[in-house]
């Protein structure tokens, strides 16, 4: 029900705006429409934030492990509808995405590149400056196992990458500098040494790489 109120509340914020928008058509022509885009985005974006930290009480998510049928789980099923908001699809590859996903309770660092990643739980991750997330990959910080509904904090270092489609869940640490490969899964708990490249199905230590310093780079050139 609250999802349904939401999509109509925006349905008629678009509507109306585009409403006057045509009735200005004729006399403002193109300008008309370039302001009826601009203001729909100017309340589309914080609408969908607000309704995203409303969902958590303006609050930030908490690890659990408890059943599918706990008060808990029925909270955070409401919070993934409420969460489920275009707006997170919004500017991949841009500037303007590391600003929203930090709207939405990411605590994210400076200089992160992030290709169209898909974060289930925001306000449990955490990405450090310099940080590189390729289209595709998804980080999940929750898991349902056998009626169990577990989640844990992620925490991406400074320096790290995610490959395409690379998959992180719960509970796994990545060390700075630390990369997971292409379409590889890192399973639930896991610790990825610094400097470290991971990759396969269930994703496994493949190889160290040196770091790059400003001494390394400067003798390679």
């Amino acid at each position: 029900l609250l999802f349904v109120a939401t999509q109509w509340v925006m349905l008629f914020a678009t509507l109306a705006i585009w409403d006057r928008a045509l009735n200005y058509y004729t006399e403002w022509a193109e300008v008309a429409l370039f302001v009826a885009v601009l203001l729909t985005s100017a309340i589309t974006i914080p609408f969908y934030i607000f309704v995203e930290r409303a969902s958590l009480g303006f609050g930030r998510l908490k690890p659990q492990m408890t059943t599918i049928y706990d008060v808990a789980f029925w909270r955070h099923e409401r919070h993934w509808k409420l969460a489920d908001s275009p707006i997170v699809r919004l500017f991949a590859g841009t500037p303007f995405r590391p600003m929203i996903l930090r709207m939405l309770g990411v605590r994210i660092g400076s200089r992160v590149y992030d290709g169209g990643s898909n974060l289930t739980e925001r306000s449990l991750v955490e990405i450090g400056d310099d940080a590189t997330l390729n289209e595709g990959c998804v980080i999940q910080a929750h898991s349902l196992e056998e009626g169990a509904f577990k989640s844990d904090f992620i925490r991406i270092g400074k320096g790290c990458t995610l490959g395409p489609s690379a998959f992180v869940h719960y509970g796994v640490v990545m060390g700075e500098g630390s990369v997971v490969d292409v379409d590889s899964f890192v399973m639930k708990g896991e610790e990825l040494e610094p400097n470290s490249i991971w990759r396969g199905n269930p994703a496994k230590l493949h190889r160290f790489v040196e770091p790059i310093t400003e001494s390394s780079a400067k003798a390679s050139a």
